[in-house]
């Protein structure tokens, strides 16, 4: 997944967080 959020640091540290929250409320 190549996208142009990707290329920015910050934004790969916002998915990050965000795929942990979702991983959390499946668990």
């Amino acid at each position: 997944m190549a996208t142009a959020e990707e290329r920015e640091p910050e934004a790969r540290s916002r998915w990050k967080l965000n795929c942990n929250a979702i991983k959390r409320w499946l668990d």
